[in-house]
C-alpha cells in the first residue's frame, strides 16, 4: 500500500486488505504479536516528505507464496517502471520543445536581433503569451515533482519487495547494478558491472539449475527463483536468489535482462535444518518402540512404521492404501469417524483413547489410539498422524485388577509428566499434563507467566538459581539432575514435585526444559516421549527402562542409567566394550544365539529373566539397527522390568479371593450387568436369591435366571441405568413380593467415559419396615403418654429451639403448638423470663445434669420441680436436651402442713416417750419380780417330787412313779422357759458392743460343745474357714447357740447328717448361711417360725419351747439385719441372715 504524509491511502495491492493499514514499525523490524514481516519507506521530493511506501507480509506464508508475491512485486516495478519513462518521454517532448521556442524568441528579441514593432493589442497578446509560459513552467515543475515521487515509489517498493535490483545489456553482462547488493553479497556493484552471472568471482551454482537457467537465457523466457551460493569475504558461504524477465525495444529487438534478488541465507539453513529434522522424524518414526500411521485426510493409510506391522501382523504394503476403517473394530468406527471430524473442525487438539483392533489373522486386540492433526503452514490440514501401541496385556491385568478390586469406583490413572518450556524465565510452552498439574484449563493461562513464581516460596530462590544457571550455559546442552520442588498451582495449593530440567535447541533457538513429576503418583505416571529427538535425548536417561545400543561387533555404543544400574559397571567399563567383556561366559553364550538372529535382521521379543540381571525379571526387546538402505548397522536392546506386574498378577490372585470373601460376607446382593444385561459378577447372597449357583449364573441374561414377565418388569428398571441414571427403588420384591427391599442401580462407567454396563445392590429391608412402623406407633404411645404426665415435657435443639412440647406445657403456657415448636427460647418467652434461666442452661449445654426446684416462668405463683436432661451424639457432643417440670404447688402447701403438724406431734411423741420408758421400766422390774417369784416355787415343786421318788418309805407303783417324772419335767420346762425370756428380755435391753468377730470359730467351738455332749453321733461338718462378720460377740453367739442347736437337734434321725456354715450368694446381696439336712419344714408355715412359743413340731418329736428363733430374729434385727428361712419337708433347712449394711 502507499500512503500519503498524512496517512492516506493512494494505492494499494490486490492482494492485501482494502483497509487502511497500522503505522509501520522500523524498516526490518519482526512484529511478533502481528505475527507478519512490516517494512515502510518514505518518499521525499525536494527535502518535503509527500508520504512513504508500507508493505506487510505474513511470517505464516509459505515459500511458494513468498516467491510468487515477490514475481508479482517485481512485475508492478517493471509496470511502474515503463510508466514513469513514458509520461517523462511525453512531457521532455512537447512542453520542453514549446517552452524551448519561446525561450529562443525571447533571447533573441532581447539580444536585439529582432525589432518588433507591435501595436497595443499585439502587447496584449505577448502578455497572454507570457502568461501560457508561466503557466507551463508550473505545469512542468509539478509534472516534474510527481514523476520524483513516482521514482521514489518504485526505490522504496524495490527496497521491500527485494534486496537489489539489477539490469543485464543483450550480452547478458551487468550494465546497472543498486548499490545494496555490496552490502548483501559482499560483492561492490562496481565489480559487477561488465560482467555476466557466471563471471562473478567466488560463486557457485547448481550445474543442473544452471544448465535450465542458460536454455530459458536462450529463449529470451522470464525466469524466477535462481539459486546459488556466493563465499564472502569471511569464507562463509551465502544463499541468494533472482529473478528477472527479457527487456525489448520499441522495435521489439531483445535489449537485455532486468530483475531482482534477495539473499535466502536464513531460508536455506531453515531448509536445511527442516529436512535435518524429517530425517530424525522419519527415522524416529521408523524406530519408535509404538506402532505410527500416517493418514490422509480421508481416512486412507499413506505409511506405516514397522513395529505397526509387527503389532497388527501386517506388512506395509497390505497396509499402504487401506482405509483405517478396515484395522477398528466395528463397533468403534462411528466414534472414531466423528473424533477425526472434531480434529479436521479443530474441535479437539488431540484424540486419544483405547480402542479394539483387527490383526491379520482377524483377531482383535486393545490398542492406545491416539490421532492428532497435521497442518501446513498455511493452517489447512494436512494428513493426520495415529499412534497405535499394544495395550492387551495391560488393559486385560487392569481389567482384572479393577474388576476384583474395586469394580464400581477404579479409574485409570496415567498420566504423563508435565513438560514445560521456558526461556528468560517466561514460559513459551506448556503440555496437557502441565495444564493438569497446575489446575488450569488452557495454555494461555500458563504462557508468559515467569517460571519462577510458579513455585512455592522455599524453593523460588534455588530454583532461580538452577535456571540462572541453565541460561549462562545455553550453547552447552547441559542438563541438571533431578530435584524436588514444591509447585504452587493457579488455585494457590502446593505440590510436590520431582523437576528435571534440560537445555534443548529449537528452531528458533536454545530454550531450557523442565520436566516435572508429580512425586504423589509416581507409580502411575508415564512418561511422555515427543516427536522431537531433542526431547528424547534430554529423556533418554530418565526412562525406567534398559536402553542399549550395539554395533555389528556387539560393542555396546550406548547404555543409560538403568542399563549401567542392572550391569552393576560404570559407563566407562561398558561404552566401547563387548557383552562377552563384562558378562559372564556362561551367561553369553545363552544371548549370544538370539543375537546373532538379530543380527540378520529379526526383530526378538522375549519375557523371563534379564540376559544383564537375571534375578530380574523382564520384558527385552532386540531390534536390529538399520540405514537407509537396510543395511543392519548394530542392535538396540529395550528392557523393562516387570517383577512388579507379576507381583501385581499373583496379588491379583489373592485380592480376588478376599474380594470374593468380603462381597459374600455383605448382607446385600450384589450382581454386575454388562451393558447386553448379562450377569458378569455377584455375590453368593444374590446367588441364593435367584436359586443358581454363582458359577452357573455368570454370562447368564437376565430372562435366563428369572421367570419372562418379572425379567421384563425389571429390564424398564435397566434401561433407566444403562441410560446414565443412578436411583433406588423400594417396595415389595419381584420374586418374593411378601419381602421388601431396597435396590441402587449405578451406572458403570468406562475410561473414556461411556456407559458399560451397570450395578444393583439389593438389600432385605422387610425387617427395618416392621421397625419403622413400630417406631412410628411407639413414638405416638409415648406423645400419648407424654400428654398424659402430670407435668410438663420439652424439648431443645442445641440452637436453642423447641421441638417438641406436651399438652401440659402448653396448658401452663396459654399458647398453640405452631406457636412454639421451632421457634427459639426467647421468643417463647421473652428477653427478660429468658435472660433469668441463660446461666442454667449454659451449664446444661456443657454436659450437666440438672435437678431444683423454681418458680415458674410462666406462672410465677406455681413451683416447678424441674430436671434438665442433655442429649449427647456418639461422640459425646451435646445435642439438645429434655426438660420435665412438675407442679409442686401443692405438694410443697402439703409440706408445710406436714412440717406444723410433725412439730405438734415431735411435742405429743416427746411426752408419750417418757410416759413409755417409765412404764417399760416398771414392766421390766415387774418381769424381773415375776420370773423370781416363779421360780422358786418351780424349784420346790421339783425338789419335793425328787424327794417323795427317792425317800418314801411305801413302794411307789409305776402310774404313781410317771406322775411324779411328769411334774418334774413341767417343773423344769417351765423354768428353763422362764429363763429363755429373761434372756430374751434382756436382749433387748442391754447395750451392744460391735466388732469384727470370727463366725467361723463361733461355729466350730458351738458345734465342739455339741459334740461333746453326744460323742457317739456322726455328723458331717462344713465350715467356711475364716467368715468375719461385725457384731456383738455375746448376741452372736446365742444366735449361732440356736441356729446350729437346732440343726444338731433336727438331724438326730439321719444316719449321714450334714451341717454346714458359710457365705451364699442371694438375690439381694452375700448372706451368712446355715443349712442342715434335717427334717425341714412346710414353708407354708414360715411366717411363725420367727415368733415367740411358736412350734413345728410337737414336744415329744423335738424338745423345745418356740423362745429360740424368736430370740434370733430380735438379735439379728438389733444388729440392722434380716433373717429368713427355705426347707422342705424331711429335706432340710437354710436360714440365712445379714448383720447390717456395715457388717
Amino acid at each position: 500500500s502507499v500512503l500519503s504524509s498524512s496517512g492516506e491511502v493512494l494505492a494499494f495491492s490486490s492482494r492485501g486488505p482494502m483497509h487502511e493499514l497500522p503505522a509501520a514499525p522500523p524498516q526490518g523490524q519482526f512484529a511478533d504479536d502481528d505475527q507478519r514481516i512490516d517494512g515502510a519507506a518514505e518518499i521525499v521530493v525536494a527535502g518535503q516528505t509527500l508520504g512513504r511506501v508500507q508493505v506487510g507480509v505474513p511470517v505464516g506464508v509459505s515459500r511458494a507464496l513468498r516467491e510468487r508475491f515477490l514475481v508479482s512485486s517485481t512485475g508492478i516495478v517493471l509496470g511502474a517502471v515503463l510508466l514513469t519513462a513514458f509520461f517523462l518521454y511525453l512531457v521532455t517532448h512537447f512542453l520542453t520543445r514549446g517552452l524551448g521556442k519561446l525561450a529562443a524568441a525571447a533571447r533573441m528579441i532581447e539580444h536585439g536581433k529582432y525589432r518588433l514593432q507591435v501595436s497595443v493589442r499585439s502587447r496584449d497578446e505577448v502578455g497572454e503569451l507570457t502568461r501560457a509560459f508561466n503557466f507551463m513552467a508550473r505545469a512542468l515543475r509539478e509534472h516534474f515533482t510527481a514523476l520524483t515521487a513516482s521514482e521514489q515509489r518504485f526505490r522504496a517498493l524495490t527496497r521491500i519487495a527485494a534486496d537489489w535490483y539489477w539490469e543485464q545489456d543483450k550480452d547478458l553482462r551487468f550494465s546497472y547494478v543498486s548499490e545494496e547488493v555490496g552490502e548483501i553479497a559482499g560483492l561492490p556493484a562496481a565489480a559487477q558491472l561488465g560482467k555476466t552471472r557466471w563471471e562473478l568471482p567466488d560463486t557457485r551454482f547448481d550445474a543442473q539449475t544452471l544448465e535450465a537457467h542458460r536454455r530459458a537465457l536462450e529463449a529470451r523466457q522470464p525466469f524466477a527463483d535462481l539459486e546459488y551460493a556466493r563465499q564472502d569475504p569471511t569464507g562463509t558461504w551465502r544463499h541468494f536468489s533472482i529473478s528477472g524477465e527479457p527487456v525489448f525495444d520499441e522495435h521489439g529487438e531483445f535489449a537485455g535482462y532486468r530483475g531482482v534478488g534477495r539473499e535466502i541465507t536464513a531460508r536455506k539453513l531453515v531448509e536445511q535444518r527442516i529436512e535435518e529434522s524429517e530425517r530424525r522424524v522419519r527415522s524416529t518414526f521408523e524406530q519408535a518402540a509404538v506402532g505410527m500411521a500416517h493418514l490422509a485426510l480421508d481416512g486412507s493409510i499413506v505409511s506405516v512404521n514397522q513395529r505397526l506391522c509387527r503389532t497388527l501382523g501386517f506388512d506395509a504394503a497390505r497396509m499402504e492404501g487401506k482405509h483405517f476403517d478396515q484395522l477398528l473394530y466395528p463397533e468403534d468406527i462411528s466414534r472414531d469417524r466423528q473424533a477425526l471430524d472434531d480434529l479436521r473442525a479443530g474441535k479437539l487438539a488431540v484424540f486419544a483413547g483405547e480402542r479394539r483392533c483387527l490383526k491379520s489373522d482377524a483377531t482383535t486386540i486393545w490398542c492406545q489410539l491416539t490421532v492428532s492433526l497435521q497442518r501446513g503452514g498455511d493452517g489447512a490440514p494436512e494428513a493426520f498422524i495415529v499412534v497405535i501401541e499394544d495395550v492387551s496385556s495391560r488393559r486385560q491385568a487392569e481389567a482384572a485388577l479393577r474388576a476384583n478390586e474395586e469394580r464400581q469406583r477404579m479409574l485409570m490413572e496415567l498420566l504423563p509428566d508435565a513438560v514445560i518450556i521456558h526461556r528468560n524465565r517466561r514460559i513459551v510452552m506448556v503440555n496437557r499434563a502441565a495444564l493438569t498439574l497446575f489446575g488450569a484449563i488452557r495454555s494461555e493461562e500458563l504462557v508468559g507467566r515467569d517460571i519462577v513464581h510458579c513455585v512455592h516460596p522455599d524453593y523460588q530462590e534455588r530454583v532461580a538459581r538452577r535456571i540462572d544457571y541453565l541460561e549462562s550455559h545455553l550453547a552447552t546442552g547441559l542438563r541438571l539432575p533431578s530435584a524436588e520442588q514444591v509447585y504452587i498451582t493457579l488455585q494457590g495449593a502446593a505440590i510436590d514435585v520431582e523437576a528435571t530440567a534440560a537445555i534443548v535447541d529449537f528452531a528458533d533457538g536454545s530454550a531450557i526444559l523442565t520436566v516435572a513429576r508429580d512425586i504423589s503418583e509416581r507409580k502411575e505416571a508415564e512418561r511422555a516421549l515427543e516427536a522431537r529427538e531433542q526431547l528424547l535425548s534430554a529423556m533418554a536417561q530418565t526412562v525406567p527402562a534398559v536402553l542399549m545400543q550395539f554395533d555389528r561387533e556387539l560393542r555396546v555404543e550406548f547404555a543409560n542409567a538403568a542399563a549401567l544400574d542392572a550391569l552393576g559397571l560404570r559407563e566407562e567399563q561398558v561404552l566401547g566394550h563387548s557383552l562377552a567383556d563384562f558378562l559372564p561366559v556362561a551367561r553369553y553364550r545363552n544371548m549370544e544365539a538370539e543375537f546373532e538372529r538379530a543380527l540378520r535382521g529379526e526383530t526378538l521379543e522375549r519375557e523371563g529373566p534379564s540376559w544383564l540381571a537375571p534375578e530380574r525379571q523382564v520384558h527385552e526387546t532386540l531390534r536390529p539397527r538399520q540405514d537407509s538402505g537396510r543395511e543392519v548397522m548394530g542392535l538396540y536392546l529395550f528392557s523393562y522390568d516387570i517383577t512388579a506386574r507379576l507381583q501385581a498378577e499373583r496379588a491379583l490372585q489373592a485380592s480376588e479371593e478376599r474380594l470374593r470373601a468380603v462381597t459374600d460376607s455383605i448382607p446385600a446382593s450384589i450382581i454386575e450387568f454388562d451393558a447386553d444385561v448379562i450377569v458378569r459378577y455377584l455375590n453368593r447372597r444374590a446367588a441364593e436369591a435367584l436359586g443358581v449357583t454363582q458359577e452357573a449364573a455368570m454370562g447368564k441374561s437376565l430372562r435366563d435366571l428369572m421367570p419372562l414377565n418379572i425379567a421384563v418388569l425389571l429390564e424398564q428398571r435397566y434401561r433407566r441405568a444403562l441410560a446414565g441414571e443412578t436411583f433406588v427403588y423400594e417396595g415389595p420384591s419381584n420374586l418374593f413380593p411378601e419381602r421388601h427391599v431396597q435396590v441402587t442401580y449405578v451406572p458403570r462407567r468406562g475410561l473414556a467415559g461411556e456407559i458399560c454396563g451397570f450395578y444393583t445392590f439389593g438389600y432385605d429391608v422387610t425387617e427395618r419396615l416392621v421397625a419403622e412402623r413400630a417406631l412410628r406407633a411407639s413414638e405416638e404411645r409415648m406423645r400419648t403418654v407424654a400428654d398424659m404426665v402430670p407435668g410438663g415435657i420439652t424439648y431443645v435443639d442445641r440452637d436453642r429451639r423447641m421441638r417438641f412440647v406436651n399438652r401440659i406445657f402448653l396448658e401452663w403456657s396459654g399458647l398453640r403448638a405452631e406457636e412454639v415448636i421451632g421457634r427459639s427460647l426467647e421468643e417463647v418467652f421473652g428477653p427478660e423470663r429468658y435472660a433469668r434461666i441463660e446461666p442454667l442452661l449454659a451449664m446444661v449445654y456443657e454436659g450437666r445434669e440438672l435437678n431444683l426446684e423454681s418458680t415458674s416462668l410462666l406462672r410465677p405463683d406455681r413451683v416447678l420441680q424441674s430436671t434438665y436432661l442433655p442429649q449427647f451424639d456418639t461422640d459425646g457432643q451435646v445435642l439438645g436436651y429434655y426438660y420435665f417440670g412438675y407442679d409442686i404447688t401443692p405438694q410443697k402447701t402439703a409440706e408445710a402442713e406436714v412440717r406444723r403438724l410433725n412439730a405438734d406431734l415431735e411435742r405429743r411423741v416427746a411426752s408419750r416417750t417418757s410416759e413409755l420408758e417409765a412404764s417399760n421400766r416398771e414392766l421390766e422390774a415387774f418381769a424381773y419380780s415375776v420370773a423370781h417369784d416363779l421360780r422358786t416355787p418351780l424349784r420346790a415343786i421339783d425338789g419335793f417330787s425328787q424327794a417323795v421318788m427317792l425317800q418314801s418309805k411305801t413302794p411307789i407303783d409305776d402310774h404313781m412313779r410317771q406322775s411324779l417324772e411328769r411334774v418334774r419335767a413341767a417343773s423344769q420346762r417351765m423354768g428353763q422357759m422362764i429363763d429363755d425370756l429373761l434372756r430374751l428380755a434382756r436382749v433387748t435391753r442391754g447395750e451392744m458392743r460391735r466388732q469384727d468377730v470370727d463366725l467361723s470359730q463361733l461355729a466350730q467351738e458351738i458345734l465342739f460343745t455339741l459334740q461333746q455332749a453326744e460323742p457317739r453321733r456322726q455328723v458331717e461338718l462344713n465350715i467356711a474357714p475364716q467368715v468375719l462378720g461385725n457384731g456383738d460377740p455375746i448376741l452372736l453367739h446365742a444366735v449361732f447357740e440356736n441356729l446350729l442347736g437346732n440343726a444338731w437337734k433336727f438331724t438326730r434321725r439321719k444316719a449321714k447328717a450334714k451341717i454346714e456354715f458359710r457365705v451364699a450368694d442371694t438375690p439381694t446381696g452375700p448372706a451368712f448361711c446355715v443349712r442342715d439336712n434335717g427334717a425341714g419344714f412346710d414353708m407354708a408355715y414360715a411366717s411363725k417360725l420367727f415368733g415367740p412359743f411358736q412350734r413345728l413340731h410337737g414336744p415329744e418329736e423335738y424338745a423345745g419351747n418356740g423362745i429360740g428363733l424368736a430370740t434370733v430374729h430380735r438379735i439379728i434385727a438389733r444388729h440392722g439385719g434380716r433373717i429368713w428361712a427355705e426347707a422342705a419337708v424331711n429335706r432340710g433347712a437354710s436360714f440365712f441372715f445379714t448383720l447390717g449394711p456395715n457388717a
